[in-house]
């Protein structure tokens, strides 16, 4: 009757350890997920291109005198 709880004790340690090992091993391979960024979350104000009329957000245009563009070359052939 020793030997069985002794064994009992055993195998129960051994189940445990093995579990906890397992559990940080599957924790160590997934991946984290990201959280959101603060700027995605929010609406941006949405513009358009004096020189084409495409719509992009304010953020991402470049300014000019006569207005705001999609991009540097645009600015520079309406403003030449």
């Amino acid at each position: 009757m020793k030997y069985l709880i002794v064994a009992l004790v055993v195998g129960l340690a051994f189940w445990v350890w093995r579990k906890s090992r397992s559990e940080t091993t599957r924790s160590v391979d997934q991946p984290k997920p990201k959280a959101p960024q603060a700027s995605s979350t929010q609406p941006q104000l949405m513009i358009t291109c004096a020189a084409c009329g495409v719509h992009l957000p304010k953020a991402d245009a470049v300014t000019g005198r006569h207005g705001s563009y999609c991009s540097d070359a645009h600015r520079q052939d309406k403003e030449a």
